[in-house]
Order: structure tokens, then sequence, then C-alpha cells
């Protein structure tokens, strides 16, 4: 038994296939667009971690420069108080001197 395809069904025949064909080619095209964006989103991943790192290496060396001078200030506030402290020592000695002279 010949099956024999009437004009209607050969048009929709070759449309069918036709749109599965054209189907076909816009799954393709949306698939290689999906893998564009995934590679650009691949590379502004890798460029963001990039930039990431730059600043954790910028905020790595701020915080030894701040210690840094964290321990010149404490070392200069040392140096203060012990001249303060001297300071203090001649004012009591000069106080001293003087009280024994205005004594006499």
């Amino acid at each position: 038994m010949r099956i024999q395809l009437t004009g209607a069904a050969r048009a929709l025949a070759v449309v069918a296939a036709a749109a599965t064909l054209t189907g076909c080619t816009a799954l393709e095209e949306k698939v290689d667009r999906a893998l564009q964006l995934a590679e650009q989103a691949s590379s502004d991943a890798s460029s963001a971690l990039s930039t990431a790192n730059s600043a954790a290496s910028a905020a790595s060396s701020a915080q030894s420069t701040a210690d840094q001078a964290l321990s010149a200030a404490n070392a200069a506030q040392r140096a203060a108080d012990r001249a303060n402290a001297c300071c203090n020592a001649n004012t009591d000695k000069i106080d001293r001197m003087f009280e024994e002279v205005t004594r006499k």
C-alpha cells in the first residue's frame, strides 16, 4: 500500500520540515548567544576578582602603613612623656632651690 499525499498534505509536510529546521537554527542561535553571555559573564567575574584582589592588596598595604604610623606615634608619645617628666623634675628642683634661697 502506497501512501499518496495530496497537494495540501505535501505543503503541510514541507512547512513542518521548514519550521523544524528553522526552530533548530533559532535554538542553535540562542545556544550560541547563551554561550557568548556565559563567556562574557566569566570574563567579567575574572575582572571583578582581579579588581577585588588589587583592592585587598591596597588595603593590606594601607594597614601596614597605618600600623607603622601608630608605632611611630606611640614612640613619639613615650619620648614626649619622658621629656615632660624631665621638665616637671627640673621645675621641682628649681622650685626647691628658690624656696631654699628665699628662706635664708
